[in-house]
């Protein structure tokens, strides 16, 4: 966890497992080419909290499309990032098939101050 979210997690670092993500995400599209029944495939960069950044394989079109869609309600909200990209601030290399959508986040719906959160998802992969 300290690699990627600890006060001694450098750049480098989180760009080099952001980057190992995507080429595993890449290697599962290639791989599933040409099957009957194939997920929709992502790898999501969690940011600030990097640890929690995996990749993900979408059974369900209509769960995909509930991570990446806009949303605003009294809990918090969810805005598409349309000028910045992670890939071009962190100089990840995105493979032929891996595309890139970026999500703010903002949940509020607690009453604990402590339970509210602000942050980025980056989704790479069959995202659009």
């Amino acid at each position: 966890m300290n690699l990627v979210a600890g006060k001694y997690s450098t750049l480098k670092t989180k760009a080099a497992c952001a980057q190992a993500l995507i080429n595993a995400c890449s290697n599962l599209i290639t791989a599933t080419v040409g099957m009957n029944y194939s997920p929709r495939i992502t790898a999501v960069v969690c940011l600030p909290d990097m640890f929690t950044s995996e990749v993900c394989l979408y059974r369900s079109e209509d769960y995909y499309q509930g991570f990446i869609t806009e949303n605003r309600s009294e809990n918090g909200a969810s805005t598409l990032i349309k000028k910045r990209s992670l890939a071009v601030e962190w100089g990840l290399i995105l493979p032929a098939n891996v595309q890139e959508i970026g999500i703010t986040l903002e949940y509020y719906g607690s009453e604990d101050r402590d339970e509210w959160f602000t942050g980025e998802r980056w989704y790479y992969g069959q995202v659009t």
